[in-house]
């Protein structure tokens, strides 16, 4: 969405997302996910070489930058070439390079781009409101995301690129990599290069080389169904490949409370995804599956929840054992 002008009442700026940003003199791209930058510093670079084939590109330290180097890159030339200059370390700037900024952002010319990187922190305020007050200055906030924006930021990525992903396979690729943004999205881009039409759960199976094969989602989706024999498999596997006991009880647990929050209600898959801030196939998931379970059994199942958390962050020595147990109670409905 874009947000334009006014941080604090003095910016003149225009504040874009990642897939909005377009050319301009000045491009900031603010805070700590690297991932999301390194995506705008490519879009930014690729689109102004499909426009300027005979593109340069500059790179600064604006830490290390020296007197009148940045102003030798950026003052207008003669003949017009298209100049992309990247600056990082804006969080701390040189005060001969602050000096430099301050006389270039005048004289910048439509044909180059000043792309500047601030990751964060106290560093660097004067750099950052001498940009925010230029009204022809844009700004990608590159915000770290939570895992529920995980799935968003995919589909908004393949949107972009005019592509479409299915449900259950957006679910098995988010948590295949769940831990790494620039992972997910170099595999989304993979995904995107090589599918045509919409994204199926086999083609994401087939690139990731049975990552997602065995996952804390697919053990969760599997006790919460009822099907004990295949949960008990998939955890049995999982924990032979290094997945944490306190993650596939976490993810449970909060399956189990979404089933909860949904249990007995009337409304659409959309109107309670939209109510409870989730995905419309999570909460469709768990409406299918509480339909199982009786509203006491549910209920005694996250007293248990919370206390198989408490085991397995101290309470217990035999991890594998407690995880084991939690997740056939569940796969039982509750009914132990």
């Amino acid at each position: 969405m874009m947000v334009a002008g006014k941080r604090g009442g003095r910016s003149a700026h225009t504040v874009l997302s990642v897939w909005q940003i377009r050319p301009a003199p000045l491009i900031l791209l603010s805070g700590k996910e690297g991932a999301i930058a390194d995506l705008a510093q490519q879009t930014v670079r690729r689109g102004m070489r499909s426009q300027h084939p005979e593109l340069e590109i500059h790179d600064i330290d604006a830490k290390l930058a020296a007197a009148g180097e940045l102003m030798t890159l950026a003052s207008p030339s003669l003949f017009g070439e298209a100049r992309l200059i990247r600056i990082a370390n804006l969080n701390a700037p040189s005060a001969a390079f602050m000096a430099d900024l301050e006389a270039v952002i005048p004289l910048l010319d439509e044909a180059t781009t000043l792309l500047l990187r601030h990751s964060g922190g106290n560093g660097g305020k004067a750099a950052l409101a001498l940009i925010r007050s230029q009204a022809n200055a844009i700004e990608v906030v590159c915000d770290v995301l939570k895992d529920s924006e995980r799935s968003r930021f995919v589909t908004d990525f393949l949107a972009s690129r005019s592509q479409r992903i299915e449900p259950e396979a957006l679910r098995s690729l988010i948590t295949a990599y769940a831990e790494d943004l620039a992972e997910l999205i170099a595999i989304a881009e993979q995904l995107s290069r090589d599918a045509s039409g919409t994204i199926s759960l086999r083609q994401v199976d087939q690139l990731t080389a049975g990552r997602v094969e065995t996952n804390s989602m697919k053990i969760a989706d599997a006790a919460a169904s009822g099907n004990g024999a295949l949960a008990l498999t998939l955890l049995r596997h999982g924990l032979h490949t290094g997945q944490e006991p306190i993650a596939i009880c976490s993810l449970l647990t909060n399956k189990l409370r979404l089933m909860a929050k949904v249990y007995g209600l009337g409304d659409s898959d959309a109107e309670l995804a939209k109510r409870l801030k989730q995905h419309p196939y999570s909460v469709k998931l768990a409406r299918r599956d509480a339909r199982n379970w009786r509203e006491g059994d549910l209920a005694k199942m996250l007293d248990y929840a919370a206390e198989t958390e408490w085991q397995l962050k101290g309470g217990a020595r035999n991890k594998e054992f407690v995880i084991e147990r939690f997740v056939l109670a569940v796969a039982k409905r509750g009914r132990i």
